[in-house]
């Protein structure tokens, strides 16, 4: 075996890609999925020691059935946290491809060349937190891939996919993606030496 194969089987994202594609993004979806069940199974350790507490000794089972439920608020939270660990939003030269799921992986993909419209959209709270939604038409009836929510950086990403999608004329390496950031201002007003 070599340590190219070797390499590649241990990655958890290269097995879903062809060996004459090269991986263009590579991200995680954002971490404000996880926040949700996080201040939940926060709520409910600190109501489960309340309740304890106000109980004492006298509680016996009440309070082994309290704490059960709050471990189980604990658990959803792991389970949540391996979940957002393990999803991948991924996007070579050829296509673009959402890898979902713990102990099933769901790969659902779809061909550049086949996507006739893209959506990109930012709540308020997405734009606070610094995430997006994607929504992908295809001339196909049914899709695999449709909508992607939570994706981090979301004004790169579409950046990214859209030079993927249409080509550039630009001669060279990939342009620089700029945020368009007041402190920055003075940046672009500079002349581009190369």
């Amino acid at each position: 075996m070599s340590l190219a194969s070797l390499r590649r089987q241990l990655d958890p994202v290269s097995r879903y890609v062809v060996p004459s594609e090269e991986i263009e993004v590579n991200r995680r979806l954002h971490w404000s999925i996880i926040i949700g069940p996080f201040f939940i199974a926060l709520g409910a350790l600190f109501v489960a020691g309340y309740l304890t507490g106000q109980l004492g000794t006298r509680g016996g089972t009440v309070n082994e059935v309290i704490w059960l439920a709050a471990l189980g608020f604990v658990g959803r939270l792991i389970w949540r946290v391996a979940q957002w660990n393990g999803d991948r939003f991924i996007v070579t030269g050829r296509r673009i491809m959402l890898v979902t799921g713990v102990f099933q992986r769901r790969v659902a993909m779809m061909p550049l060349q086949r996507v006739t419209d893209m959506t990109y959209h930012r709540s308020v709270p997405g734009r606070i937190f610094g995430w997006g939604t994607f929504v992908i038409e295809s001339a196909g009836q049914d899709q695999a891939l449709r909508t992607i929510d939570r994706l981090p950086s979301p004004d790169e990403l579409y950046q990214t996919v859209c030079l993927l999608m249409f080509g550039s004329d630009h001669q060279g390496p990939p342009p620089r993606l700029v945020r368009a950031d007041p402190d920055l201002e003075h940046e672009l007003d500079a002349p581009n030496v190369e």
